[in-house]
């Protein structure tokens, strides 16, 4: 085996212990968390007082951030914030512990004061009474939203990373977990009542990227602007989850294989008879593209039921904000056959075109860029402070970009919605080789046991749609 050979696998390794290490963190944080969603204030008789005196302010501003010293002036905070520092130390030493050899003189994760934070906000129980018709004389509480970056590391490898949620503080718990109980039934009668009137359906707007059912959807709009209607306050700090029963498309993260890259209806090289935008809509069409048409539309999704994780109305979440909540009926998401139509027309016809203005080489483990004299001045612009000592993944971000850059600048039109781009994700080591006339890069990766890299994957985008230079030798 070649010295690069067992770089390879080291470098590889090394990246999957690291993305072992935060799903870990992750994992276990969750379940952590998930323990203290709510907090009885009754438990702290001496805090009561103070608790009232702290709702009451609240109710005079958006919110209240505490970080460090400042969460420790309430003993009900002190001991979250104690409690997740033991725990976080805790799994500091179990980690270090199990790679005992690669962690000598450090720990392999890292934290600050400043790195937690509070975000205390009044639960307005009265606006959730006029909705939910519920006795709240006596019940006052706050959403607390916690947020807590660390560091985590695994030999010269470093990333960083947050944990984010929600803790309810109140004074009766009992009849808290009734409202929120009450407050999912009635917000799934309530989306519900929405979309009936809609048989069901929603036709897209503004985001016709058929892969993407969350986020920037056309569901959530129409239930906020139902929600402010109400004049009720919604926050949704994060991405709600909406469950999809259709999975169609090439997703930006998904792994590519050899059955769905270039070499699976174009071969290796490059021969421009073979690759004609014609080819490779019919094969993206057969391979990715398999929609269910209703009318003149597409159906990109069909929403079955959601995770409300931070989503919270008048700052009350739901309860168990993890568990999926399932709709009284699906809702379909449809996009206009023709706009979708005309915008996988003008991905194709861009991805050829980069194919053709780079004469790109395709082959089962590398890619050949041609560049034009001026291209490759300016390519080399951007490696002129790599060393073996600087050859973290930012390069190979740089010389993508570049790549990209290139292209855009001489080639793509400027109708374009979204620019060509990769996913950033990548967790590699690179080696530079510079010649006079090329540029030789040699990306360290490893397949997991299901011969997929990982997220490894140099992915671009294009009006929504995505492919990938790179596939799964396995797959």
């Amino acid at each position: 085996m070649s010295d690069d050979e067992s770089n390879d696998i080291d470098n590889g390794n090394d990246i999957e212990i690291l993305n072992n290490i935060n799903a870990r963190i992750k994992n276990y944080f969750q379940g952590w968390w998930e323990t203290k969603a709510t907090i009885d204030i009754n438990k702290y008789p001496d805090q009561v007082g103070k608790f009232k005196e702290l709702v009451a302010n609240l109710k005079t501003k958006d919110s209240q951030v505490l970080t460090g010293a400042a969460i420790r002036q309430w003993r009900f905070l002190d001991q979250l914030y104690t409690a997740f520092e033991a725990e976080f130390d805790n799994l500091n030493h179990e980690i270090k512990n199990e790679y005992s050899n690669y962690y000598i003189n450090a720990m392999p994760l890292s934290l600050a004061s400043n790195d937690i934070s509070f975000t205390l906000q009044n639960i307005n129980f009265d606006n959730l009474a006029k909705l939910f018709l519920f006795n709240n004389d006596n019940i006052v509480g706050i959403k607390l939203s916690f947020n807590i970056r660390y560091e985590f590391k695994f030999k010269d490898l470093q990333q960083h990373d947050e944990l984010n949620g929600l803790v309810v503080i109140c004074n009766d718990l009992e009849v808290l977990s009734g409202i929120q109980n009450n407050l999912e039934k009635q917000f799934l009668l309530f989306v519900d009542d929405i979309f009936k009137k809609q048989n069901y359906e929603i036709v897209g707007t503004g985001n016709y990227d058929f892969n993407y059912a969350n986020g920037y959807n056309s569901i959530l709009p129409v239930i906020t602007k139902a929600l402010e209607e109400k004049e009720l306050l919604y926050q949704n700090q994060f991405v709600l989850s909406w469950n999809n029963k259709i999975r169609a498309g090439f997703n930006f993260n998904r792994p590519l294989y050899k059955s769905g890259s270039v070499l699976a209806w174009a071969g290796e090289r490059y021969d421009p008879e073979k690759l004609t935008v014609e080819k490779f809509l019919e094969f993206y069409k057969q391979e990715y593209f398999k929609l269910n048409i209703n009318g003149d539309y597409y159906i990109k999704a069909s929403v079955s039921s959601f995770v409300p994780r931070t989503f919270t109305i008048e700052n009350l979440p739901f309860n168990y904000i993890y568990s999926s909540k399932e709709l009284v009926a699906p809702i379909k998401v449809l996009i206009p056959k023709d706009i979708l139509d005309e915008k996988l027309n003008k991905f194709t016809e861009t991805t050829m075109r980069l194919w053709q203005y780079y004469q790109l080489e395709t082959y089962n483990d590398k890619l050949v860029f041609k560049l034009t004299e001026d291209d490759f001045s300016n390519l080399l612009k951007v490696t002129s402070d790599f060393s073996l000592e600087n050859n973290s993944s930012a390069t190979f971000y740089r010389i993508f970009d570049e790549i990209f850059r290139l292209f855009d600048a001489k080639v793509v039109s400027k109708d374009r919605t979204t620019v060509l781009r990769y996913n950033r994700n990548l967790m590699s080591k690179v080696n530079l080789i510079k010649e006079k006339k090329s540029l030789l890069l040699k990306l360290f990766w490893k397949q997991d046991k299901d011969g997929v890299y990982a997220r490894n994957q140099v992915n671009f985008m294009y009006y929504h749609f995505t492919y990938s230079f790179f596939y799964s030798r396995q797959g």
